[in-house]
């Protein structure tokens, strides 16, 4: 998805002002009542946004995609548990650029399965209340935002641990990023934090990876460019950190 229609697309849905209020964190949006009934709930390194009958996570990953899951809640089922709706619970994971919001749809559509054979795109479109819509709207360039900066900043941990890392492992990479960007934290306050509960931190070399000169200056530069300062124009040839 384009960071600048994603932006207009919040900005139809929410006229700016000048003293407009900053982007929640997603503790703070945990906290706030809408009165539209739609809640927005941390979901690993992304957001759920949902009504009582339906929910779409979105979760940034450290390969600069974005994992999707649709939630069907007992309202619209009947069943007595929530359940996924996306091939027997799987996620589907996309990259950034086929994500997007058309009006009051979720629009998801990866690259085809079958060489020879671009002109087929595999995914899956949601309908969203318009209330739903209109709260992922400021959320999903945020959340392809985490995803793009994670990326190099996993390349370069990768380096530092050759010759092959776990990708679980790699994972925590897009844990600093999401608690920068959308928690709010400092470098140093997510490096701590997450530190003391990722099972990275208590192998020698990993840690020695995460505090390499170059992780951290990719680090310092994610947190040198708030979101907040991002919310009016985001185009796709603004300056991004090198791989």
């Amino acid at each position: 998805m384009k960071l600048d229609e994603a932006n207009a697309l919040s900005a139809a849905a929410s006229p700016s002002t000048p003293d407009e209020a900053p982007l929640l964190t997603r503790g703070q949006a945990l906290t706030t009542k809408r009165p539209d009934g739609v809640t927005i709930t941390p979901a690993h390194t992304g957001i759920e946004v949902a009504d009582e009958r339906l929910g779409v996570q979105i979760m940034p990953l450290a390969d600069g995609r974005l994992a999707l899951q649709v939630i069907a809640y007992p309202a619209a089922t009947g069943f007595k548990e929530a359940c996924g709706l996306l091939q027997t619970d799987a996620r589907r994971d996309f990259a950034p650029e086929a994500v997007r919001l058309e009006g009051s749809e979720l629009v998801c559509l990866g690259s085809s399965p079958w060489a020879g054979a671009a002109a087929l795109r595999e995914g899956f479109v949601l309908q969203l209340t318009a209330p739903m819509a209109s709260a992922l709207a400021p959320w999903l360039p945020r959340l392809v935002r985490v995803a793009e900066a994670a990326h190099p900043i996993a390349q370069r941990v990768e380096a530092h641990l050759k010759p092959s890392p776990s990708a679980h492992g790699v994972g925590v990479c897009v844990d600093l990023v999401s608690a920068i960007l959308l928690d709010g934290w400092s470098v140093e306050e997510a490096l701590d934090t997450i530190g003391r509960h990722h099972w990275t931190m208590n192998d020698p070399a990993w840690r020695a990876a995460l505090g390499a000169s170059d992780v951290r200056q990719l680090l310092d530069a994610v947190a040198q460019r708030p979101l907040d300062a991002t919310r009016a124009v985001e185009s796709d040839d603004s300056p991004r950190p090198a791989a």
